[in-house]
């Protein structure tokens, strides 16, 4: 292990490569370590595989002291102490590393035996905005998504504990790939979905209002291509793939879970949700579901939807299935890819004024043509921030 000449105000100021082990090399301050003096098996390399991060994943929580050297990621060394560590190659930068032993030596060097006595912490700090998607009249309306911007793709794990702990319907992951062309992943608090509409616009609206891209915008998801633009009103317009929905029946239990009497039940359908069709809009904004139920059927969600009045041509609301984590999501605009076929057959239009009325509600114009649907929205960024991701 590496030690200290002398105890000063900066133990590790002195610090010189040390051998610990057979073959084995501690870090230098000063230096990279010689391509012959590296065994990779030391602390340096166990403990930097297990939790060292590239840093320009978030911004820089503290520092002290310059930055330890190294000449690989995988040997990116960690010293008691250290608040930084830096590597020349394949953009591996400042990992922000706290290192907390209760076994520290009088020369000020953490002791670590096989069982480890010392525990490392490891955060990242990112961008987020939240951002009220297709808003409608009400300023407070509109469905509310978290667009956090990485530099690298982070687990699965981390991902989900962060949309978890957003507590917002969904969180969008966004990864630059391109002039204009980004990855995008969406989470709800339960699980990752391959589909969501009104996150992607938040998405689109967040890059846009930062100069970070001009429209269109190409997003590569798990549903494959998809774009937002702005639109000719001063909003925006995302193109999604057409979701045609088929002809179906209600699982048992679902309309009673519902409240729902089967005789304003006009049809039911099936596409990514389950979607049924009752005869009056009043159903629809009346409904107080058993969401213990609903959650427990294996689907995505189930939508109620009905025809519109005045201008509005149609209505819905969605409520959550298993796994997703949700009760009721307040603007679904995936599920408007396949409400708006569906509506537009029926009312012989291509073009679909759409409410939700969830307690926060929500406006989408609805354009149907060929294979794909435009939703046609607003969006308001109601915060900036960071949010602090903790890796270990």
């Amino acid at each position: 292990m590496a030690a200290g000449e002398e105890r000063d105000e900066d133990p590790f100021k002195d610090l010189r490569q040390t051998d610990h082990g057979p073959g084995d090399v501690s870090a230098n301050p000063d230096g990279e370590i010689p391509q012959d003096r590296r065994s990779r098996r030391g602390l340096g390399r166990r403990i930097s595989r297990a939790h060292a991060v590239p840093s320009w994943l978030g911004k820089r929580r503290r520092h002290q002291g310059p930055p330890i050297q190294s000449s690989e990621p995988h040997l990116l060394p960690v010293l008691a102490g250290a608040k930084e560590a830096s590597c020349p190659r394949e953009r591996w930068g400042q990992a922000f590393i706290d290192w907390r032993c209760p076994q520290e030596s009088p020369e000020g060097i953490c002791s670590v035996g096989e069982a480890g006595s010392g525990e490392i912490e490891v955060a990242l700090e990112l961008p987020i905005v939240r951002i009220a998607a297709f808003v409608g009249e009400s300023p407070s309306s509109g469905n509310m998504a978290s667009v956090v911007r990485l530099e690298s793709m982070l687990s699965d794990e981390v991902l989900l504990a962060l949309a978890r702990r957003n507590g917002d319907s969904e969180t969008a992951y966004l990864l630059p790939d391109g002039d204009d062309r980004w990855q995008l992943r969406w989470f709800t608090p339960g699980l990752e979905v391959d589909l969501c509409g009104h996150a992607t616009l938040a998405a689109g609206h967040h890059l846009l209002e930062e100069s970070l891209a001009r429209g269109p915008i190409t997003f590569d998801t798990l549903s494959g291509k998809l774009s937002v633009d702005t639109s000719d009103d001063g909003g925006l317009a995302l193109d999604l793939p057409i979701d045609t929905p088929g002809e179906s029946e209600a699982p048992e239990g679902v309309l009673v879970a519902l409240g729902i009497e089967r005789a304003n039940v006009r049809s039911v359908h099936r596409s990514r949700d389950l979607i049924i069709t009752v005869g009056d809009s009043t159903i629809v904004s009346e409904l107080t579901p058993d969401h213990r139920f609903l959650q427990t059927l294996p689907i995505r969600g189930i939508v109620v939807t009905a025809a519109g009045e005045g201008e509005v041509d149609f209505v819905s609301r969605w409520f959550g299935g298993t796994g997703v984590g949700v009760d009721e999501d307040p603007v679904t605009g995936s599920a408007h890819a396949a409400l708006a076929p569906l509506w537009g057959e029926r009312l012989d239009k291509n073009r679909l004024e759409a409410r939700q009325l969830s307690s926060q509600g929500g406006a989408l114009t609805c354009i149907v043509g060929g294979e794909r649907v435009t939703l046609l929205g607003r969006c308001h960024t109601w915060l900036r921030g960071t949010v602090q991701v903790d890796l270990d």
